[in-house]
């Protein structure tokens, strides 16, 4: 149904779409190999393991939820920013501006 309502909405023709499925290439959901992503600590202050079961289980205080949203979004509006900004002369000092604006 929703093939369809796009076909309709968007003046695609059903060959177009025939033809775009034609290219299509399956890959596994979940590929399991190294990761290779670069992450960065915030803080372990909301972070700790409790034993259930005989089990160790990882307990987030719901702050540091708050916090994680809080820096994602920070970090979704700079660094997905357009690359006109970069030529700006204040570009480079946003990250230091919206810290000093947030608290």
């Amino acid at each position: 149904m929703l093939s369809l309502l796009t076909v309709i909405h968007s003046n695609v023709s059903s060959t177009e779409i025939t033809s775009s499925w034609q290219n299509f290439l399956y890959q596994k959901p979940f590929p399991v190999g190294p990761d290779k992503t670069e992450y960065r600590k915030l803080t372990s202050d909301y972070v700790s393991t409790i034993e259930v079961d005989g089990r160790s289980i990882l307990k987030v205080d719901p702050k540091g939820l708050a916090l994680l949203a809080q820096e994602a979004m920070y970090d979704v509006g700079f660094y997905l920013r357009h690359p006109i900004f970069k030529n700006s002369p204040t570009y480079w000092m946003i990250p230091k501006l919206l810290t000093t604006i947030a608290s």
